[in-house]
Parts: structure tokens; C-alpha cells; sequence
């Protein structure tokens, strides 16, 4: 039979969205001793990061991303890496506008609103 668990996986895991990229980093530790707290036992993460991880195009940085994941995984809460394609940053619509979400009667979004 094949297996269905994630690998390191013997139940169910608890857990959501988490989103630190939106705060301060001093705030991280207390977030994790809270969600031990609540036995959250996995995260994903990464979701609405696009701009953080690519400031500017081909610009790469995952020293937040790679603090994150070491957190996480120094108080055993598994991390679900999320593709940032949900948000993408300022520069990506400047050069590509047709990418900008529209509405079924052909209205065009701005950037910075959240996609229909």
C-alpha cells in the first residue's frame, strides 16, 4: 500500500497559515512558544512573501525565510512551503500589467487589492 502520511508524519497535523513576514521578527519567538502552547505541529509559510523573497527581479533573499524554518524546527512545528505567487510584489505588475487580476465584466484590479 502506498504511503499517505508526509514523510516523519504518524497522525494528523494541526496548524494554518502563518505569516511573520508581516510583523516584526522580535515577535517570532512568542508566536511559536504560543502555538506549542495551542499543539500546532505544523505551519505553511511563504504564502504572501513574493516581495520579500525577490525585492527586485532576480535580488534573492531567504536569510528570513531560513531563520523562520530554523525556528520552527527547533520547537518541532513542521513548516508547508506555500508558493508566494498569491501576492506578487510591486515591481512584477510595472513590468507585466496584463498580469493584474480581472473581474468577469472586464474591470482590471490595481495593484496592492486583493485578487477576485
Amino acid at each position: 500500500m502506498p504511503e499517505t502520511t508526509p514523510k516523519g508524519l504518524t497522525r494528523l497535523a494541526f496548524g494554518g497559515d502563518y505569516n511573520p513576514e508581516q510583523w516584526p521578527e522580535s515577535v517570532w519567538q512568542e508566536d511559536v512558544r504560543l502555538m506549542r502552547e495551542a499543539g500546532v505541529t505544523m505551519v505553511s509559510v511563504g504564502i504572501f512573501s513574493w516581495a520579500l523573497l525577490e525585492p527586485e527581479p532576480g535580488a534573492y533573499d531567504f536569510d528570513w525565510l531560513d531563520r523562520l524554518l530554523d525556528l520552527l524546527h527547533e520547537h518541532g512545528i513542521r513548516a508547508d512551503l506555500g508558493t508566494p505567487t498569491v501576492a506578487p510584489p510591486a515591481w512584477f505588475y510595472r513590468a507585466h500589467p496584463e498580469a493584474l487580476p480581472v473581474t468577469a465584466d472586464g474591470t482590471r484590479y490595481e495593484f496592492g487589492s486583493r485578487g477576485a
